[in-house]
């Protein structure tokens, strides 16, 4: 974990040392060159330091966690690298100053000398001191450290044994530890059996814990003997090839003993070709368990060799690029249980029926009873007989098992139904909830409860405490482990990524956009290539998302992620992380008093009213974030006083009504978040925030902004939007920010939500050619010229948004955008526009993907003109179109699917053709006044995923109930008021 530290200080010793910054320096410090010189020497000795540190600790992470020793040094190396990062911190912050500050302070020898020169002196002798900490650490750690690991560096054995054991341990659950994976059991089986006689490819994928492993072992012994040969080997990350191929030829040559003792001391080629050579003329499955990387299995699969034997190999994998190797149509994708599996998998484990013994289990006793009911013994002598032999082990398994006198009568009742009682009910629900359908988490929950007392109160309390026993319960070993290799696994940039996701509340939806821009500010991203850092950042969290540990809750139309979060599970592990190595700390209104602040990031989820909590430690915080609306201005006040590095500040939702002056002294805030509150005016000092990356201002009561935020020359995002309606359905339903001029020095803009549009915004607009997605609102008539001018030369634009002044103001936007794929348009079109505006042209390599328009006042069916727009995923029409009827004709729109039409006065009939949409997923009408019969051919389009029919009259709530077409189908529906 400390790794992760240092991974950002050095980060941000890169951005002091860049060149920028150092030309800065030079001409900020040119009288003191010599000194200037020997503080950046330093500077980079310290990050060379501090890199060799970083690879050494990745390499040690996994073999010394919870080591006493180990984890103490660590301690001190992230106090060292935080230091560092103050010190780099304030740096910057004198170099980013334009002029000295021009105090001067007389000596003890009388001697005067400007600040700025003392400030880096004092800078300078504290990182001198930091390179004889670092330098000590690593004495420290070569004498002691190593040691305690018998001087081995080496821990691939180690993480290969560990992985083995969970692979183990999973392998040997029960199979009634697979409630709820019927459908992809027989799945399982039905690809080993069936098939061709080509060497099929299985891959089972899925998060940590969801039960691949049980599974596909469960499937192995009911399938096995149908092969000629089979093996199952477990794979880690770290994996030996030999060791794996030595385990695989013990697999296959079980009755061979002395063809096994001679595998260790073949070596790989010999290994290889007895492998290939016993596979070659043999029908075999092999199971491959675990496999981290697609090197893995190409290293492996050149081996199991394609002989046209019907051979299968299956791998069970928590990476999707992994999976992705598998045959054609050959993945097979584990999801959390439903809530009904859950259950009978949660009771089945806390509140067991009786069970047969397993095989071997009628030994001692058990064979003594069963050999004593052959002979006859019967009724109370039996039972009697039983009990005196009993050990009070015996008697907890004589009351689990069913017994039957040779009369046939059941000497004890069994509970077949797993019944949980009533009482527990409730709890038992949520204590399931938690678990989130995580099958193993389950099993473990389920056994702790089975050994408790099955009352309210101790019930209540594991439910309380469920969190704490997860991280501290050693029942819980393997499923902390289990999760925890995937952590480890991670490369430290992901690690700092997935750590932060934790600090957000339980089930909280991340938008994507969201949390890729506080993830840069946080300076988590490093820049590839002439990638954007938002693009890197989209990588990372497809990364993550291909890794299961975020969970992919939504995507967008074209299949962009959109909304995902974190597993529960995996959140309260991580969380426990983040407090262990002082990483940040979620806070809410279960915590009283002041808060002790050792880490560096801070998220408040909810607040008591009347709180007034102050917070130690204030100075060494880089992030704030709130998530209500009850942290006192005292509090804010507090944190732009006290926190003078800090990076993010979000306080969305809150009731205020202005920002302190103060604001402006955070010299290294690149993310002020002020969505939802009631600021009505920025202070004239945020002009000073010069490193300010976001500025999200989204339904504040702000309309104007300070002449000076054009002076913020790095700003990437501005989100400045009043909303008025937010069904989007009124014609002046939002609006957004005036900038009176200067909106041309905001060149690394590439968000711009959204501009009121004026003369001289809209002849500055060109200036921001790196704009990816343009909201501009008021737009009138005579500006599109000049509009078009502008947007031609933003090559990289996105999505674009334009809304005129009025109804009646037409807009003429005859413009080729090749890389656009989101089109909103809010105003009068002219005739023709459809057919002549290069917008709506299917040019080769069309992206257009969305495409709404409102109040158009098109008076021809623009279905044949957009028809044409074969790429379009989601089509709205709101007021667009004042005809009577529309067609969609066979192949159209292949790959729309979502369609809206909403308040088209005159629409009384619209006809689907067989073949049109084939994709569409939903279909939304919307106050259709006209309308008065059911579309023709909706049945083609069924069955939706979604299908409604809102604000309708009475008699077309008839026709539906009546329409044959629809019956069976799930439609929503609302009556107009």
């Amino acid at each position: 974990m400390a790794e992760i530290v240092i991974l950002l200080a050095i980060k941000k010793i890169g951005v002091a040392l860049a060149k920028g910054a150092v030309d800065q320096a030079s001409v900020q410090f040119a009288r003191y060159r010599t000194q200037l010189l020997e503080l950046q020497g330093n500077m980079g000795r310290v990050a060379r330091e501090l890199r060799i540190m970083h690879d050494v600790l990745c390499q040690m992470d996994i073999r010394n966690r919870n080591n006493q020793v180990y984890e103490g040094w660590l301690e001190e190396v992230r106090k060292v690298a935080h230091v560092m990062e103050d010190m780099v911190d304030e740096y910057l912050y004198l170099v980013g100053q334009e002029h000295d500050i021009g105090c001067f302070f007389f000596l003890k020898k009388g001697i005067k000398k400007p600040r700025s020169l003392l400030s880096l002196n004092q800078i300078a002798f504290k990182i001198k001191e930091i390179e004889k900490d670092l330098t000590h650490l690593s004495e420290t750690k070569n004498r002691w450290v190593i040691l305690i690991n018998n001087g081995d560096t080496n821990n691939s054995n180690y993480i290969v044994k560990r992985a083995q054991d969970l692979a183990n341990i999973s392998r040997s659950l029960d199979d009634e530890d697979l409630v709820g994976m019927d459908a992809s059991g027989e799945k399982l089986e039905k690809w080993l059996e069936s098939g061709g006689m080509e060497r099929f490819v299985i891959a089972l994928l899925g998060m940590g814990g969801l039960g691949k492993t049980t599974l596909a072992a469960n499937i192995y012994k009911k399938v096995r003997d149908k092969f000629q040969c089979h093996a199952w080997v477990s794979i880690s990350q770290t994996y030996s090839r030999e060791d794996v191929l030595r385990n695989i030829i013990k697999e296959l040559f079980k009755d061979k003993v002395s063809i096994q003792s001679n595998t260790e001391v073949l070596n790989i080629t010999r290994l290889e070709e007895t492998v290939k050579n016993f596979l070659e003329q043999k029908k075999y499955l092999i199971i491959l368990d675990d496999i981290w990387t697609p090197e893995a299995f190409d290293d492996l699969s050149r081996v199991l060799i394609d002989n046209d034997k019907g051979s299968r190999l299956m791998i069970t994998t928590r990476e999707a690029h992994v999976a992705a190797l598998a045959s054609k149509g050959h993945i097979l994708t584990l999801e959390a249980l439903p809530e009904d599996k859950a259950w009978d998998l949660f009771c089945k484990k806390a509140f067991p029926s009786n069970v047969k013994p397993r095989n071997g289990a009628w030994k001692g006793l058990g064979g003594e009873l069963m050999e004593q009911r052959v002979l006859g013994f019967t009724g109370l002598r039996f039972l009697t007989q039983m009990l005196d032999k009993c050990s009070l082990g015996y008697l907890g398994w004589i009351c689990d098992t069913s017994l039957m006198a040779p009369s046939g009568m059941p000497l004890l009742p069994r509970d077949t139904n797993h019944d949980c009682p009533p009482e527990l009910k409730h709890l038992s629900k949520e204590i399931v909830n938690k678990c989130k359908g995580l099958p193993l988490v389950i099993v473990l929950v389920g056994s702790l409860l089975r050994v408790r007392e099955k009352t309210v109160e101790e019930w209540r309390k594991i439910n309380d405490q469920l969190g704490w026993e997860l991280i501290n319960n050693s029942r819980f070993d393997h499923i902390r482990n289990v999760l925890h290799l995937s952590f480890m696994y991670l490369p430290t940039h992901l690690k700092s990524c997935f750590l932060y996701c934790s600090l957000f509340p339980e089930d909280y939806i991340f938008k994507r956009k969201e949390l890729v821009r506080l993830w840069i500010a946080e300076g988590f991203v490093e820049e590839r290539g002439e990638s954007t850092l938002e693009e890197v950042a989209e990588g990372y969290l497809k990364e993550l998302i291909d890794r299961n540990i975020l969970q992919l809750v939504e995507r967008n139309t074209f299949g962009r992620m959109k909304e995902f979060r974190i597993h529960d599970i995996l959140r309260e592990l991580a969380m426990d992380l983040c407090k262990k190595n002082s990483f940040g700390a979620a806070y809410d209104k279960k915590c009283a008093g002041s808060l002790e602040m050792d880490g560096r990031r801070l998220v408040f989820h909810n607040l008591k009213n009347d709180s007034d909590q102050l917070i130690s430690g204030i100075h060494q915080l880089r992030t704030v974030i709130t998530l209500d609306n009850s942290m006192p201005l005292s509090t804010i006040t507090q944190l732009c006083t006290g926190s003078r590095y800090m990076t993010v500040l979000v306080l969305s939702g809150l009731p205020i009504e202005k920002i302190p002056d103060a604001i402006g002294d955070l010299f290294n805030l690149r993310h002020l978040g002020l969505r939802y509150t009631k600021v009505k005016k920025l202070p004239k000092s945020v002009e000073k925030l010069s490193n300010l990356l976001t500025l999200d201002l989204y339904e504040c009561d702000i309309h104007e902004l300070p002449r000076g935020i054009v002076k913020l020359k790095k700003l990437k995002h501005l989100l400045a939007e009043k909303i008025t309606d937010p069904d989007w359905r009124e014609f002046h339903c939002r609006g957004g920010m005036r900038i009176t001029n200067g909106l041309g020095n905001l060149k690394n803009l590439q968000t711009l939500q959204a501009l009121e549009a004026n003369g001289e915004s809209v002849k500055y607009l060109g200036e921001l050619r790196q704009l990816r997605s343009l909201r501009l609102w008021n737009v009138k008539g005579i500006y599109c010229a000049r509009i078009i001018e502008s947007i031609v030369q933003m090559r990289y634009l996105s999505t674009l948004s334009v809304n005129a002044s009025d109804e009646n103001e037409v807009l003429l936007l005859n413009v080729c955008l090749p890389n656009l794929q989101k089109l909103f348009l809010r105003g009068r079109l002219a005739e023709g526009a459809l057919d002549e505006s290069p917008l709506f042209q299917a040019a080769e390599g069309q992206t257009l993907y969305e495409l709404a328009l409102f109040s158009s006042e098109l008076r021809e069916d623009p279905l044949p003109s957009l028809s044409r727009l074969s790429n379009l995923t989601r089509l709205e029409f709101t007021r667009a179109y004042n005809g009577e009827q529309l067609t969609f004709l066979t192949g159209w729109f292949p790959k729309l699917k979502v369609l809206q039409l909403v308040d088209l006065p005159n629409l009384n009939r619209a006809e689907i053709q067989q073949g049109a949409m084939a994709s569409l997923e939903r279909l939304e009408l919307f106050k259709l006044s006209s309308m008065t019969e059911v579309p023709t051919g909706i049945e083609f389009l069924l069955p939706l995923q979604y299908l409604g029919f809102h604000e309708i009259t009475s008699d077309f709530l008839t026709l539906l109930c009546q329409c044959s077409e629809i019956q069976g189908s799930q439609w929503q529906h609302s009556i107009r008021d």
